[in-house]
């Protein structure tokens, strides 16, 4: 978190610099999504229990965010901030065990996942027809609300990602606006959390974050 918010720091001073009046500063809007399959394991350190299979549900995350960025010549340089919170719904894990006497125990927990204030840093090659190519970073906080049978917690964590994508930007009207529309790639890194049980504990693997993506967005030229 300290590096990126290091980097973060240095784009907007480069943003800041006197070197603003010889070059564009774009500022705008994005509504996009990201469509993907992500798989959730739970795995028990005790070598007696049951290997569980990876649970895989197809989802859809929609996403706006504000952006501000930089024409530096060859290439502009931009930050994109997700300015809120993203929650998921509360899942529900019901589990059932066998007991002696044949009969089952279920067990049900209930966990929601917050992903705190996405922030990416982005570079965006651009020909004189619009068209261009996006490349960017990714950082943000993801933080788990559980309520579970054994009263455990789960830690937060930290998820980086990578991104691509080809859009074309027009502009319209004579207030130096324009739109692009997008679509690519986004690429997240697997999390791994150990909860709070010292006698049993357990690991919450988290794969598979990636998937294909849409954004419009409406930005000014300044």
């Amino acid at each position: 978190m300290n590096k990126i918010s290091k980097i973060l720091s240095l784009v907007l001073l480069s943003f800041t610099a006197g070197s603003l009046a010889i070059a564009e500063v774009k500022m705008g809007v994005s509504y996009g999504a990201i469509d993907m399959e992500p798989t959730a394991k739970e795995e028990k350190f005790n070598a007696a229990a049951p290997i569980e299979p990876a649970a895989q549900e197809d989802i859809i995350v929609p996403m706006g965010s504000i952006f501000i960025e930089k024409d530096f010549g060859l290439v502009s340089i931009g930050l994109d901030v997700v300015p809120y919170d993203i929650e998921s719904e509360t899942l529900d894990n019901e589990q059932f065990a066998s007991r002696g006497d044949g009969e089952q125990n279920t067990t049900n927990g209930k966990v929601k996942v917050t992903i705190e204030t996405p922030v990416m840093i982005y570079a965006l090659l651009q020909n004189d027809a619009g068209a261009f190519i996006r490349v960017g970073a990714s950082q943000a906080n993801v933080a788990t609300e559980e309520t579970t049978p054994t009263g455990s917690k789960y830690p937060n964590a930290e998820i980086y990602g990578g991104h691509v994508s080809l859009g074309i930007e027009k502009g319209f009207g004579s207030n130096d606006l324009s739109f692009r529309v997008e679509g690519g790639y986004s690429g997240y890194t697997n999390v791994t959390v150990v909860n709070d049980q010292t006698a049993r504990p357990t690991k919450v693997h988290i794969n598979d974050m990636d998937g294909f993506t849409a954004k419009i967005s409406l930005l000014k030229t300044f």
